[in-house]
């Protein structure tokens, strides 16, 4: 998720980003996601299993359900999302 902040958009904070998370553990929201450093742009489902799983550096699984070369599940760092949004 983003926030738009005078025109521009806003990365949300790594805490902002495990609580949707952990809530999309029950929606299964597809997002689309930007990692920095990483030209490529994912379509998949973000979940962190609870905030007591909780480690440093934030984690996250991501299920990846495009590009198709990339699917399945991959670990992630929250801190490396450049930007992310569902797609509803």
């Amino acid at each position: 998720m983003t926030r738009k902040s005078g025109g521009a958009k806003e990365r949300l904070s790594d805490s902002e980003y495990e609580e949707r998370f952990i809530q999309n553990r029950q929606k299964g929201d597809v997002y689309i996601v930007k990692f920095h450093g990483d030209s490529t742009v994912y379509r998949g489902i973000p979940i962190i299993e609870s905030s007591a799983a909780f480690k440093e550096p934030l984690s996250f699984d991501f299920r990846v359900l495009s590009p198709e070369d990339e699917a399945g599940v991959q670990k992630r760092l929250v801190s490396n999302i450049e930007y992310a949004h569902t797609t509803a």
